[in-house]
């Protein structure tokens, strides 16, 4: 097993980049190892989306429908628009968490092999730490 750091926008990314290499991907071999990746990521990315609702339910107010909304600006209909002070706490900790903030994945090294058959012009740059040639 190795051990990768990533920050939480990286997880979040490499959760798009492995759905869509699954998605284009004719091999069931590099399915497999993907999805066990995935596996790895989910709990961290679970993590993540729980202390975002955390935050927005502290810095929000609750909406008609149930829900929690920042509200970004102090009028949303004047010409210049200011923030308002909750959404300015919300960025700045909802930045930390999701730029600073780093998490260990813990996987298999993929072998570059596995991803022959991937015809795709995408660029994974998360997904690359992974692969091992």
């Amino acid at each position: 097993m190795k051990s990768v750091t990533l920050k939480n926008v990286e997880i979040l990314n490499l959760q798009a980049e492995i759905a869509n290499v699954i998605e284009n991907s004719k091999s069931f071999t590099a399915k497999f190892h993907l999805n066990n990746l995935l596996g790895q990521v989910e709990p961290k990315i679970k993590n993540f989306n729980e202390l975002k609702n955390e935050m927005v339910k502290k810095y929000g107010k609750e909406t008609e429908d149930g829900g929690f909304a920042v509200q970004e600006f102090v009028d949303e209909t004047a010409e210049e628009k200011v923030n308002t002070e909750e959404y300015k706490e919300f960025r700045v900790q909802f930045d930390e968490l999701l730029l600073q903030t780093e998490v260990e994945v813990e996987h298999s090294p993929l072998k570059l092999s596995i991803f022959d058959t991937l015809e795709t012009d995408k660029f994974y740059p998360v997904l690359f730490k992974f692969i091992k040639e």
